[in-house]
């Protein structure tokens, strides 16, 4: 179920859990408990026309993913929908990014992975010029977060969008 938040926007989670017991073999639930607070209430639904390819993706792909990096990138990406805190989320999201865009060489950490995602996530030429001026300032975010602890200028708009650049 977790990997269908890559193809589409929106928290798969079972919240609560059913205990059962066995009575003349069928099932009788005895008791409900809620597993954890949701931290993403983003709702996920399929349209019926978007079902079959959910099924194929889903089929296509299995946990944990072959490439080691590929499986860390996943499990932030997967760990953003969980934290409760914007800017821990949003931490959580930009260390995917940098997982998938940079390349082993640490120079120009910040351009390479902003050009990289333009490049990557563009579909045309001004595309491409939005997402690399975009990320610029996610990362700008990014960067006064984890340099002075303030939390206030990650919105909740910046984490969907940048969980949306590393869908």
């Amino acid at each position: 179920m977790r990997l269908l938040r890559l193809p589409k926007e929106g928290n798969v989670v079972l919240a609560y859990s059913f205990l059962y017991h066995v009575n003349e073999s069928q099932p009788v639930p005895f008791c409900l408990m809620r597993e954890y607070l949701i931290a993403d209430r983003t709702p996920f639904t399929l349209t019926p026309k978007e079902v079959p390819e959910a099924q194929r993706f889903i089929e296509k792909y299995s946990l944990p993913l072959k490439e080691p990096s590929m499986q860390l990138a996943f499990e932030s990406f997967d760990l953003s929908y969980e934290i409760h805190d914007a800017g821990l989320a949003f931490l959580s999201l930009m260390i995917a990014m940098e997982i998938l865009l940079h390349p082993g060489n640490r120079d120009e950490l910040k351009y390479r992975i902003c050009r990289n995602a333009g490049v990557l996530l563009g579909q045309n030429l001004g595309r491409g010029e939005a997402v690399f001026e975009e990320m610029k300032s996610l990362y700008d975010k990014r960067s006064a977060l984890v340099h002075s602890g303030d939390r206030s200028s990650v919105t909740r708009r910046d984490v969907l969008k940048l969980r949306q650049y590393v869908r």
